[in-house]
């Protein structure tokens, strides 16, 4: 993955001076390898596929489950610009 600034989106630059706008996981702040095709939309968040695995192999009411809804909770509340939890 490629690192970020904080925001929802990270623009790459090519040759001819065209841009690609690339989005952001709002849980890890990485652009997935795969571009589009490595996120999901939550709302208006991105959701990578790494981010999506960790979620699923939580165990519940374990410290990392403790973070990661705490992480999910800060997305929801910043509908109009997403504050970064990681």
């Amino acid at each position: 993955m490629k690192q970020s600034k904080k925001g929802v989106q990270a623009i790459e630059t090519r040759k001819g001076g065209k841009a690609t706008v690339l989005p952001v996981c709002s849980f890890c702040n990485q652009v997935p390898e795969q571009g589009i095709k490595g996120v999901m939309r939550v709302g208006i968040a991105w959701l990578c596929q790494a981010c999506e695995t960790k979620i699923m192999l939580l165990e519940v009411g374990s410290a990392d489950y403790e973070i990661m809804i705490d992480k999910m909770r800060n997305v929801w509340k910043h509908p109009t610009g997403i504050t970064h939890v990681f």
